[in-house]
Formats: structure tokens, sequence, C-alpha cells
């Protein structure tokens, strides 16, 4: 009876077993995973977290029957939406926001940037640069520059945002410096209009880091 059983089973439609997982991915969800309601003065408010429901839950559940357990047609979507949605030339999609960070840096050191910037009249950050970023960061945000040997120079940051403190730029400025680099903390822009003034009139490099404002616009 079990192998007569187990033969009805393999007989189904793969598509028909997928359809009832991602159901069942879905029932899941709701029995376990449901956020409780809030309650003022009791539930915690978490500066940061997984924000996510059945439908982050599926996908994730469809890439694996597929075995695609790295970069693969989700991600190249994803890719290709994200460009469309920045309207940027390119975008690349990396393990995380502190990957992203290093690829920024290190690709405004690299020779083969240079190449591409001679129209500009700019040459790429080269070791001993200084690059400007608030004091009040992430460390990964950080480490990108001491990783490519440049200098970071540090500003306060304004107590409302968290973000670097634009009036505290110019006074930073040094002959070796060369870029800024601003994290939009939290989901706060920076005042970008201020930042790129004074860049503007210094010939600096405004490096972003937006990992926490994905979609915020200013």
């Amino acid at each position: 009876m079990d192998r007569l059983g187990n033969e009805r089973r393999a007989a189904r439609p793969a598509e028909e077993i997928r359809s009832e997982i991602l159901g069942l991915v879905r029932e899941y969800y709701e029995a376990a995973h449901q956020p409780a309601p809030f309650q003022p003065g009791t539930t915690r408010v978490n500066y940061s977290g997984r924000v996510y429901d059945s439908t982050e839950m599926t996908a994730l559940v469809d890439c694996a029957l597929d075995f695609w357990l790295t970069l693969g047609p989700c991600g190249h979507r994803f890719e290709r939406r994200m460009r469309d949605f920045f309207g940027a030339s390119d975008f690349v999609l990396v393990n995380s926001g502190s990957a992203a960070n290093l690829l920024m840096v290190s690709t405004a050191c690299s020779p083969e940037f240079a190449r591409h910037m001679k129209q500009a009249g700019k040459a790429p950050l080269a070791p001993g640069d200084e690059v400007i970023t608030p004091a009040v960061t992430f460390p990964t945000t950080l480490t990108p520059i001491v990783q490519n040997r440049l200098v970071p120079v540090f500003v306060d940051c304004e107590l409302d945002t968290c973000n670097l403190d634009p009036s505290l730029l110019e006074p930073a400025i040094g002959p070796r410096t060369r870029a800024i680099l601003a994290p939009h903390t939290l989901g706060f822009p920076c005042d970008m209009a201020a930042i790129m003034e004074i860049a503007a009139r210094h010939g600096l490099w405004v490096l972003e880091d937006g990992c926490d404002a994905l979609g915020a616009t200013f």
C-alpha cells in the first residue's frame, strides 16, 4: 500500500506540488509569523529589523525548489527593476550593504575607473587622500575608507537625523580632501543640496551609503 501511495504521489505534476507547497508556506506564515498587535507603552519599537510577510517567504521557497541558492533569475530581475527605478546606467546586486560600500569605495580607487573619468577631468582616489564622513556611522561605512588606505576625516552629525552636518563640512576640508562619504542614516536622506553645493565648489567626489534609505527621496 505504501509503495502504491508513493507511486501515486510521484505521478502528480511538479507544478501542482509546487503550488501546494507555496500555499502551505503562506498558511504557515499566517500561523507562525503574523506580527502581534502594537500596544502603545508595551510593544518594543526597534530601530530596524526584518520586514517580511508571506510574499517573501514564498519567494524564498520558490527559488529553493529550483535550487537557486545564489544569484539567479530572481536576482537578475531585481537588478533590472532597480536599475530602471533609479534611472541608472547599471545596477549590481551584492550580498550586503557592507559589501556595497566596499565595492563603491574600491571602484573610486580603481585605475580602470580613472580611464572612464578622463573626460570629467577627475582622477580616482589614491592612498593618503582624505574622505570626510560622519563620526556617527556604521563600521562598514567607515572600514572601506581604511581598507583602501584612504584617511577618514570625521565631522559630527545633526542631532535630529544623525546625518552628517553640512555646516561642518567646509572647516574639515584640507589640501588632501578628495571625497565626502555620506550615509543616509535610519531612512533620513542627508541634506544633499548643501552637500553637493560644497562638493562642487571644492571639486570633491560624493559617495552615498543609501543602505538605510533605499527609496527615500530628497
